[in-house]
């Protein structure tokens, strides 16, 4: 895995953009179509998902809860930003 750096306004804007795009985001359930995408990771992604107290049902997720996996996935990334 590549370390990206970015600088403080950086990564303060990318949070604040997921933040209102998960303000936004629909209670749809993600497409089957997207999570065939995800392949071999599935499982990594379900335990993610279970770890973060998000989801722990493996059935697919909204597009909300997509949106907050990644959200909170980068914030716990800040220190090693």
């Amino acid at each position: 895995m590549n370390k990206i750096i970015v600088s403080k306004f950086e990564y303060e804007l990318l949070i604040s953009l997921l933040e209102e795009l998960y303000k936004n985001s629909s209670d749809e359930t993600v497409s089957q179509e997207l999570m065939d995408e995800l392949g071999q990771t599935r499982r990594l992604f379900d335990l993610e998902m279970a770890y973060y107290n998000i989801r722990d049902d493996k059935q697919n997720p909204t597009k909300k809860q997509m949106v907050k996996w990644i959200l909170t996935k980068i914030k716990t990334k800040k220190l090693d930003l």
